[in-house]
């Protein structure tokens, strides 16, 4: 009586597994570009946010009763009456400041000079939610640089 040996790694059983392995590499990828990237979302916010500051705001001589676009800048400069309305409009309503930016994450702003050292515009030295007291798993920091008083300085985005 003769048995038939058969051959465990043919080509055809080597074909499938490659196929198979293919078709899960893929899949995996693809699931996993299916779910935002949470820093990158945070961080087109920031540059959304820190885009609005920038610019001088709509009407241009906005106050907290007449703002459609909030910005901070007066002839491509910082503006220091701006930067107290935008800390008297936050500290009033943060939330409809988040509405009116367009945005859904918490912010907070600070100017520095050169050097890092935070520096106080009209006595105001940081404007938002305070992060130091807040559990955050993803924080995003964009700056931009301004002329403030004839000297550039950075005005600091923190969102998360």
């Amino acid at each position: 009586m003769s048995t038939i040996k058969g051959q465990i790694w043919s080509f055809d059983f080597m074909l499938g597994i490659f196929i198979f392995v293919g078709v899960l590499i893929v899949f995996s990828n693809s699931v996993s570009n299916i779910k935002p990237d949470i820093t990158e979302n945070l961080a087109m916010q920031g540059q959304y946010i820190s885009d609005h500051l920038v610019n001088s705001g709509i009407p241009n001589n906005w106050t907290i009763d007449d703002v459609d676009f909030i910005g901070l800048t007066t002839e491509k400069r910082l503006d220091s009456n701006k930067v107290t309305n935008f800390n008297n409009i936050v500290t009033t309503n943060y939330f409809n400041v988040k509405k009116i930016l367009g945005v859904r994450s918490d912010f907070y702003v600070y100017f520095s000079d050169a050097n890092h050292t935070v520096i106080d515009i009209n006595g105001i030295s940081s404007i938002g939610k305070d992060y130091t007291i807040e559990n955050i798993d993803n924080l995003v920091k964009i700056e931009r640089f301004l002329i403030y008083q004839g000297s550039p300085i950075r005005m600091v985005v923190l969102v998360w």
